[in-house]
């Protein structure tokens, strides 16, 4: 799993200097947090590993990694404030940890202006949560639930009203076959498909449900019985101009019947264009 991440992330390892991770969980509480942040950690670990000697200054990065989540415990804040602290090398610092429940870089032209490539991870965040950040903090490589496969349940029509930068960034992916929704803007050719969505309780437990392909197929064929009118993506508050997916595992099936159990369901890595 992390190795066919890893892989898809080669062409932006060197440009990466910003991680956003949000609706992570108590990782001290929740064993499926405690995976999530161990994937983080392992991927920090990846993007700063320094080609050339131990001497050469000239390649030596800084990370910025800024998360939050209103459940971390004191514990957690504890945790994330020490991380990083002592990882150095020729004494520069390579980490910079931060809690922040607003974006800390809207103001930093190296974010705004995309000299550096920012990642976001949201495992299991909710639309609303990834409509907020696709409107206001510009995600670039984002790794989080299949937007496909989270947003299913919705006719293009509905999503489109109800979430609309999400429905912008999905138009772009590869529809099913029937739905018969007219758009006004280009999709890409690549064939990404989940297998599993992820449902939240009151409660904040993950309940993953399991569904064949023909089930999806026909709630799918159930919600477009009737084709809505020509929706305008390019009349939504969004500057997303191009979305496609990178990875998803195998359509899924690398994430299955491990260890970890559902804390990685649904995941997939996308990237979102927006020059």
């Amino acid at each position: 799993m992390f190795e066919q991440l890893c892989k898809s992330l080669i062409p932006y390892k060197n440009k990466i200097q910003y991680i956003r991770c949000l609706a992570l969980g108590s990782f001290h509480q929740d064993i499926h947090a405690r995976y999530q942040l161990a994937l983080l950690l392992e991927l920090i670990d990846y993007f700063l590993e320094a080609p050339g000697s131990v001497q050469d200054t000239s390649n030596i990065k800084t990370l910025y990694i800024s998360i939050y989540d209103p459940v971390f415990t004191d514990e957690d804040k504890k945790y994330i404030k020490n991380l990083g602290t002592t990882q150095t090398r020729n004494n520069i610092k390579l980490q910079y940890w931060t809690i922040n429940k607003l974006n800390p870089w809207l103001d930093v032209p190296a974010y705004t202006n995309n000299d550096n490539i920012n990642l976001f991870f949201l495992p299991h965040a909710d639309l609303d949560l990834t409509e907020s950040v696709f409107k206001l903090e510009f995600p670039m490589l984002f790794l989080a639930n299949n937007l496909l496969v989270h947003t299913d349940r919705f006719t293009q029509k509905a999503l489109f009203e109800t979430f609309p930068a999400i429905s912008k960034a999905v138009q772009y992916l590869p529809q099913k076959k029937n739905d018969k929704t007219k758009n006004t803007a280009n999709k890409c050719n690549n064939d990404h498909d989940g297998f599993v969505m992820v449902q939240h309780t009151k409660n904040n437990n993950r309940n993953v449900r399991a569904k064949s392909r023909r089930q999806s197929q026909e709630r799918f064929l159930k919600n477009n019985e009737n084709p809505s009118e020509d929706l305008d993506y390019f009349s939504i508050n969004s500057d997303i101009n191009a979305c496609s997916i990178l990875c998803d595992f195998d359509k899924g099936n690398s994430l299955k019947d491990m260890p970890w159990m559902n804390s990685f369901s649904d995941l997939s890595l996308h990237i979102l264009r927006t020059e």
